[in-house]
C-alpha cells in the first residue's frame, strides 16, 4: 500500500545533495586545525547555483583572472588549489548535468579542430610511453587535457553576445588592470607588482602575473581588440576610457622592459593600422598625424632611460640572454637530430637541458637547472618530434584559417565591424603564436581561447552571411 509521499523531483535533488555537501563537508573541516575554511563548502555551493543562473559568468571570470597569475590560488592548506581551478570544475558539472536533459546542446562542442588535437593528443601520449623522462611526460599531458577541457568549455559557454562584447571587454579591463598594477610597482616600488631585473639595477613591472614577460605578451593579446574597441565606441564616454586605457597598457608594456614583446608590439600595431586603412579619409590623416605625435611624444618623455639602455642591449655581446637562448636551440637541436620522428617525450627540453654544460654555464643564483626553452616551437620538436610539430603548426594553420574566412564572410554580409572584430581577434591570436618563439607554453591561456575563438567567429560570419539572425 502506497503511503500517498510523493518522490523527491528531479530539481529538489541537487538541492538536497548541495545541503548534504555543505553539511558533511563543514563539519569535517570544523575537526581539523583548518577549522576556518568550514565555510568553504558553502562558499562553493552557492557560487555553483550562481553560475546555474548566468553560466557563461564563469567563463568571464576565468578569462579575467588569466593576468592574475600571482594571485590565483585559494591560500593556506589549499594553496595547491587555483580559483580557476574550482570555477572550472563548477561549470564542467554544470555541462555534465545539462547535456543529458538538452541533448542539443551537445552541438556547442562542434569543432573542426578536435580531430587534429586528438591526433597531436595521441602523438604526445605515444612520445610519453618511450619518454625517459615519464613525470615531466605525464604532468605535460595533463596540462594539456585540462587544455582541451578549456577549448570545450569555451566552445559550450560563449554566447554570440559575448565574443561580439563582453569577451573583449573582460579581456582588455582584466589586462589593463594587471598593467595598472606593473605601472604602480615600478613607479612605487611595490614588490607585489614588480620584480628586480635578474641582470641590471631596474626594476620590471609584473602587474599580476608571475613574470614580465608574461604580462608583456598579455598586453599585446588585449593591444588588437582595445584598438578595435576604440575606433567602435559605444559614445564618447566609452572611447575616452579606452584612450585612457591605451595609455595604461602601453605603460605597462614599458614597465615590463621586454625587448621581444615590444618588437612583436611594433608588428601588431602596424597591422593593426592596415586593418584600419579603409577608415582612413585625408582629411584625418593631419588629426591622426597630430595626436600620434602628441601620443609618442608623451611617451617618451615618460619612459625611463633605463628601458632604452635595455632595448641597446640586443646589439651588445655583454647581455648574457641572448646567449642562453642560443644554448637552448644548441641542445634542443641536438635533442631533435637524435629523435628527429617522435621526440623524447612532451616536456622533455627541460631534464635534456639540465644535463647539458650549457645549464651549468648560465644557471642563474638559487635556481634549478632545469630550464625551459623560451621557444614553444622548440619545445613541441623535442618533446614529439616532426610529427608533433607538424601538427602543432597544422593547428596554429587552421585557427588562422578560421579568422581568416570568419573576416571575409562578414565583409560579403556587409558587417564590417564584426570583420574588424574577427580581424582583431586574429592579430591576438598571431600575438600568441609570435611570442611563441620567445616563451614556452602549449598551455598558454590565451593560445587556448583562440582556437575555439576561432571557430566561434567562423560560426557566427557564417550564419550572418546566410541572412539568419544569431541566437
Amino acid at each position: 500500500m502506497r503511503d500517498g509521499t510523493a518522490p523527491p523531483s528531479p530539481i529538489s535533488l541537487p538541492i538536497i545533495a548541495a545541503g548534504l555537501f555543505c553539511l558533511l563537508g563543514s563539519s569535517a573541516l570544523l575537526a581539523t586545525p583548518w577549522y576556518p575554511l568550514a565555510i568553504a563548502p558553502v562558499a562553493l555551493v552557492f557560487v555553483f547555483f550562481q553560475l546555474l543562473r548566468r553560466p557563461a559568468a564563469g567563463l568571464y571570470l576565468i578569462v579575467f583572472l588569466m593576468p592574475f597569475g600571482a594571485y590565483r590560488t585559494l591560500g593556506g592548506p589549499l594553496s595547491f588549489i587555483k580559483v580557476h581551478w574550482v570555477i572550472a570544475a563548477l561549470m564542467l558539472a554544470i555541462v555534465l548535468l545539462e547535456l543529458p536533459l538538452r541533448r542539443g546542446n551537445a552541438a556547442r562542442l562542434g569543432f573542426r579542430l578536435w580531430p587534429w588535437l586528438a591526433i597531436f593528443l595521441g602523438v604526445n601520449l605515444l612520445a610519453f610511453y618511450l619518454s625517459p623522462f615519464p613525470a615531466t611526460g605525464a604532468d605535460t599531458v595533463l596540462r594539456l587535457l585540462l587544455g582541451y577541457l578549456f577549448i570545450a568549455l569555451v566552445l559550450y559557454f560563449l554566447t554570440d553576445a559575448g565574443f561580439r562584447q563582453r569577451l573583449p571587454q573582460v579581456i582588455v579591463l582584466s589586462v589593463g588592470l594587471s598593467a595598472l598594477l606593473a605601472l604602480i610597482g615600478f613607479l612605487f616600488k611595490v614588490e607585489f607588482f614588480a620584480a628586480d631585473a635578474v641582470e641590471g639595477d631596474f626594476t620590471r613591472g609584473t602587474g599580476g602575473t608571475t613574470w614580465a614577460s608574461s604580462l608583456s605578451q598579455m598586453i599585446i593579446f588585449a593591444f588588437p581588440l582595445l584598438l578595435h574597441r576604440l575606433l567602435h565606441p559605444a559614445g564618447p564616454r566609452q572611447r575616452l576610457f579606452q584612450l585612457i586605457g591605451l595609455f595604461v597598457l602601453l605603460g605597462g608594456m614599458v614597465t615590463t622592459f621586454s625587448r621581444g614583446g615590444a618588437m612583436i608590439l611594433t608588428l601588431i600595431t602596424l597591422l593593426s593600422l592596415w586593418q584600419y586603412r579603409s577608415r582612413l579619409r585625408a582629411r584625418h590623416l593631419g588629426l591622426l598625424l597630430s595626436t600620434a605625435a602628441l601620443f609618442v611624444a608623451v611617451l617618451l618623455a615618460l619612459t625611463p632611460a633605463t628601458y632604452w639602455e635595455r632595448q641597446r642591449s640586443l646589439a651588445s655581446g655583454e647581455d648574457q640572454s641572448i646567449g642562453r637562448r642560443q644554448s637552448y636551440l644548441r641542445v634542443g637541436l641536438d635533442a631533435f637530430l637524435q629523435q628527429p620522428l617522435i621526440g623524447h617525450g612532451p616536456g622533455a627540453f627541460r631534464d635534456i637541458y639540465a644535463d647539458s654544460a650549457y645549464a651549468r654555464m648560465y644557471q642563474k643564483e638559487d635556481q634549478t637547472l632545469r630550464r625551459f626553452a623560451h621557444n614553444t616551437y622548440l619545445e613541441v620538436l623535442v618533446g614529439s618530434g616532426v610529427s608533433g610539430l607538424a601538427l602543432f603548426l597544422l593547428l596554429l594553420l587552421l585557427a588562422w584559417r578560421n579568422f581568416q574566412k570568419a573576416k571575409r564572410l562578414f565583409d560579403e554580409a556587409g558587417n564590417r565591424c564584426m570583420a574588424t572584430l574577427a580581424g582583431s581577434y586574429q592579430l591576438s591570436f598571431l600575438s600568441v603564436c609570435l611570442y611563441f618563439f620567445l616563451a614556452s607554453g602549449l598551455d598558454n591561456k590565451y593560445f587556448l581561447l583562440s582556437l575555439p575563438l576561432s571557430q566561434v567567429a567562423l560560426n557566427l560570419a557564417r550564419t550572418e552571411k546566410a541572412g539568419v539572425a544569431p541566437a
